[in-house]
């Protein structure tokens, strides 16, 4: 098997397998399994579990106090909230 991103032509996939998310978020699979996966769900494709890398990004955000990326509907609202503030003005 071939690690991830080992080709540089290779796009770095957004869908991990149990092994690749655990070594994504720094922890072996079993305490993936009873760590991570209570808090981040899986997509189901055929047979196989797969976690998506956004997902597992915002669940360690939470985690660390990091900043969430986002929505677009967030940035709307904001933007929306801001048209506002300057009408008042």
């Amino acid at each position: 098997m071939i690690p991830m991103g080992s080709r540089s032509n290779d796009p770095t996939p957004r869908l991990l397998s149990r092994e690749q998310a655990a070594r994504y978020c720094g922890v072996c699979a079993a305490t993936f399994t009873l760590q991570v996966v209570p808090h981040v769900y899986a997509v189901r494709i055929g047979a196989k579990l797969l976690w998506d890398v956004r997902a597992l990004d915002q669940w360690i955000d939470t985690l660390t106090g990091g900043v969430a990326v986002p929505s677009q509907t967030d940035w709307l609202a904001r933007l929306d909230g801001d048209d506002r503030a300057n009408k008042r003005r």
